[in-house]
């Protein structure tokens, strides 16, 4: 006689009323994908809050250096580089004002060849800048293998080039 003690009983499937899938059988919800467009135009409107962020940001800072409006709004506000320029050097080609009022840039002063800015231009503005003596002097004393040099004083940085034949060419900017 045989044990069958240890046999396994296949056991039977549980009923399901009919008319009813049985659970193995039932369709599976089908799997939601983003489509390429949902995600482009996720990815635009993440981009977009980005820089509407950095912009906001960026006009904030602006007011708080005063910005680039006159204080009764009228117009752009005219910087001591401006002034500057007005005062010294009106009209000339040669003396320059770049970046909506925060540089000023000046070209081939003392040069021997098509000189441009002059003596007189060159130190008002510097006087109209309240240029330090010591950064005069390290401009008089720059040697054309001497390369760029820059130096900063109150709220400018400057740097500079000068050689016989071209002259000094320098721009001053406003440190913001």
């Amino acid at each position: 006689m045989s044990d069958h003690s240890n046999e396994q009983v296949p056991q039977p499937e549980p009923s399901v009323p009919p008319g009813v899938a049985s659970p193995s059988s039932a369709p599976k919800p089908p799997v939601r994908r983003w489509s390429s467009g949902v995600v482009r135009a996720s990815v635009l409107l993440g981009a977009a809050l980005v820089f509407c962020a950095g912009l906001a940001v960026g006009l904030a800072i602006n007011g708080e250096r005063g910005g680039s409006s006159s204080s009764d709004g009228s117009g752009p506000e005219t910087t001591d580089l401006i002034k500057a320029q007005e005062t010294c050097a009106p009209g000339s080609s040669s003396v320059s004002i770049g970046d909506g009022g925060d540089t000023l840039i000046i070209d081939r002063a003392w040069a021997e060849e098509n000189p441009g800015a002059d003596s007189t231009e060159v130190m008002c503005i510097f006087d109209e800048l309240e240029m330090p003596d010591a950064v005069i002097s390290q401009i008089n004393g720059t040697r054309a293998l001497d390369g760029t040099q820059e130096a900063n004083f109150g709220d400018y940085s400057t740097f500079w080039t000068y050689h016989p034949d071209d002259g000094l060419n320098m721009t001053i900017t406003l440190d913001l």
